[in-house]
């Protein structure tokens, strides 16, 4: 892995191809050494030094990252409101353990509730009735009226009656980056595979880990922690563009961490770093780590659970062994089929090499989210001059054929006036 973490590479070496493939076999070890530990440690002091981000703010402006974080009005809604706006709660978007989301339609302006497809669509997430719930939606809410960023959804409003608890977020159009790249309608769908060739997804990587960068620099605001970032938590505008959900989102200590309360793991198996499942806490290096399983995802088209769990067995134990047997299956998978016409030369191993860096093992190896942003932005800039270089290229051959025949046709002048 160290021959990966010295950042981008200029040169285009001819084995980028098998460097992705052998991410995946770290990528699974890691995770299957990480495993068998016991998960109910509810606290744990992390030996290694919080990565500074003075040196990263000298590299980049964070105004080039993020809005100021700034205090919002919210809309406060009434129950039988948002029924009308929802028809009853008809329409579903998402099912989560405790909370449901349904589609509902309100006026541009006022936001009073309207009927089905006249007004602004907008997304209603209603809570379970659990007092611990109660503290998800007031946290979401503190969040969302302290913190405003272009990849951040935004929050409209809230109701709050009785038992009852609602959160009013502006609608996304094309769900979730989860739907996306994994659902296997969309393989065929012509239309999607050409909005996730690769300058969409590299948009998308980009406009996630802006957002995680902001978070994660405490400007006279509290650090956030994500806590659980996967593909899912993804949303994505009607251009495709990133948004994080609010989700999950978690505040730091002075320190930098989240200690988790509870003996049951947060985050999803896959994306949850070797030392979180050890500790049971989280940090920002964590948040590091689940973006670097998002981007290896974003690159194969594979989730990563699919690494870790089977249909047939539930046991450790067995999935333990699993990995190590795709471990050997890892070193001969591809790239993502869709990617495969429009994936600049070389740009593969740029971004395996971010990947490395991002899931090592050792949390004060890996970069923070500010250096992921300044690489990510790195490869944006090389992809968009290899491009132009291209199209420069196919226009200058259209236009040499019609050179040569004029030239041609003037010789022939020549040659017959002599």
């Amino acid at each position: 892995m160290a021959d990966l973490s010295n950042g981008i590479h200029p040169d285009k070496q001819p084995s980028a191809r098998l460097t992705l493939r052998k991410i995946f076999g770290v990528f699974v070890s890691l995770t299957a050494r990480a495993l068998p530990v016991k998960r109910d440690a509810k606290t744990s002091k992390n030996s290694n030094g919080v990565l500074s981000e003075s040196a990263n703010l000298k590299m980049m402006k964070l105004t080039d990252l993020a809005t100021m974080p700034v205090t919002i009005n919210l809309r406060s809604f009434k129950l039988i409101d948002l029924e009308k706006a929802t028809s009853n709660f008809i329409e579903v978007l998402g099912k989560g353990g405790s909370r449901n989301v349904y589609k509902g339609w309100v006026h541009e302006i006022s936001y009073d509730p309207s009927t089905p497809d006249i007004g602004l669509p907008v997304a209603v997430k209603r809570f379970s009735p659990e007092y611990e719930q109660h503290e998800k939606w007031q946290m979401e809410i503190d969040l969302s009226k302290e913190y405003s960023h272009p990849n951040f959804v935004k929050l409209l409003g809230y109701c709050s009656e009785g038992q009852e608890r609602l959160l009013v977020y502006e609608y996304m159009q094309n769900s979730d980056l989860d739907s996306h790249i994994f659902k296997p309608s969309n393989k065929t769908n012509e239309t999607v595979r050409k909005a996730l060739r690769w300058e969409a997804r590299l948009n998308i990587m980009i406009g996630a880990a802006r957002c995680l960068a902001f978070f994660h620099t405490d400007q006279a605001k509290q650090v956030v922690i994500c806590g659980d970032l996967k593909t899912s938590r993804i949303l994505l505008d009607g251009k495709f563009n990133a948004k994080l959900s609010p989700s999950g989102l978690k505040r730091a200590t002075q320190s930098k961490h989240y200690a988790n309360s509870t003996a049951c793991m947060v985050g999803t198996l896959g994306y949850a770093a070797p030392e979180y499942l050890k500790s049971n806490v989280m940090s920002l290096e964590t948040d590091v780590y689940a973006f670097g399983v998002v981007l290896l995802e974003l690159m194969t088209g594979i989730r990563a659970s699919e690494m870790l769990h089977s249909e047939d067995s539930n046991s450790l134990g067995y999935h333990i062994e699993k990995q190590k047997r795709l471990l050997h299956y890892s070193n001969n998978l591809n790239l993502d089929p869709w990617l495969e016409d429009s994936l600049p030369e070389g740009t593969e191993h740029d971004i395996a090499s971010l990947i490395a860096v991002c899931i090592d093992d050792c949390p004060s190896k890996r970069p923070s989210m500010l250096k992921v942003v300044e690489r990510l932005e790195r490869i944006s800039d090389s992809c968009k001059k290899y491009f132009m270089h291209k199209i420069r290229r196919i226009g200058h051959k259209k236009k040499r054929p019609m050179f040569w025949r004029t030239w041609n046709r003037f010789t022939l002048w020549i040659t017959s006036t002599s």
